[in-house]
């Protein structure tokens, strides 16, 4: 049986998908969104984590590391990436960290990997407790580069009765979308145009977006991440509105720029894209939604 690589799990959502659900978040994103708010989940394997405000500069990670990666000089904790190997012995004996939970600890690796049986046997409990009122959603990253292996995973829960979602931005081969289509009960589709896209993943974004309204166009929720400086424009608005009438997809849920991101950035060694962003106000949202809601799409804003 295949396996899945991933980083997180949300065992109770009312955001992600029709009713209450669990999100399994997968590793893995081609694109490099400057407003993305899992940094960590864009490579395949695990980047380092480190936290800086839960360590306490004991230096065991120096002491053990076989390459020098970590280094305290005046009072600060410096990492050099460059140099790790993922060994894993930082982690293991730093006191402020657990291999296990990245998410509370000082330094960590965010991958998870395991067999799709064991995975969803892991899953299993709170699927049947949310079974009449919700179900699962995939999420990411990008779930669709890891199709082959989420398609076994999707198929055991379609044959339990298990409502499944996948969130993704529709950007990879068509062949991805395929592999999944027979297996998803909802799709989340990130439509979020900007005037530094690509051409190919424009174009690749709209194949896939019909192929999945001849199928079922009542399947499909466009999201769309409402970004200062770079999707909040009238043009972005227009094209939206145009794929969706032509594909007849009725609903959109616009989702507020998230500033709280930042952290993931820092604890990766990278500079934050959108340091200064302003969030946009209340009655902001409200005038965008108008737009939508003016052109007959349902339209909701998830904060």
């Amino acid at each position: 049986m295949s396996k899945l690589k991933y980083f997180d799990i949300s065992w109770f959502s009312s955001v992600d998908g029709p009713g209450t659900r669990v999100v399994l978040y997968l590793l893995g994103c081609h694109l490099r969104c400057p407003w993305c708010h899992s940094p960590h989940s864009w490579e395949i394997s695990s980047p380092l984590l480190f936290f800086e405000n839960r360590c306490q500069k004991c230096g065991s990670c120096v002491d053990i590391c076989p390459n020098g990666v970590h280094k305290i000089s005046n009072g600060a904790h410096l990492v050099d990436r460059s140099h790790c190997i993922r060994c894993g012995a930082c982690i293991e004996i730093c006191p402020s960290s657990d291999i296990n939970k990245w998410n509370t600890s000082a330094l960590g690796f965010v991958c998870k990997e395991l067999e799709v049986g064991e995975l969803y046997q892991i899953l299993k409990p709170q699927l049947d407790l949310l079974k009449d009122i919700g179900g699962l959603t995939i999420s990411g990253g990008d779930p669709l580069l890891q199709s082959e292996a989420l398609a076994e995973l999707l198929k055991i829960c379609s044959m339990n009765g298990i409502h499944t979602t996948v969130e993704t931005s529709a950007t990879l081969n068509k062949k991805h979308i395929e592999d999944l289509l027979p297996f998803v009960d909802h799709w989340l589709i990130g439509l979020r145009p900007t005037k530094t896209d690509k051409v190919e993943d424009w174009k690749q974004l709209l194949t896939n977006i019909e192929l999945l309204a001849a199928h079922n166009p009542n399947q499909i929720t466009i999201r769309t991440p409402i970004i200062p400086g770079y999707t909040n424009t009238q043009i972005a608005y227009d094209m939206i509105i145009e794929v969706m009438h032509t594909n007849g997809i009725k609903s959109i849920e616009i989702l507020p720029y998230n500033p709280y991101s930042e952290n993931y950035y820092k604890a990766m060694g990278l500079k934050f894209p959108l340091e200064g962003t302003q969030l946009l106000s209340e009655e902001e949202l409200i005038q965008i939604k108008s737009v939508f809601t003016s052109a007959g799409i349902h339209t909701e804003i998830v904060a």
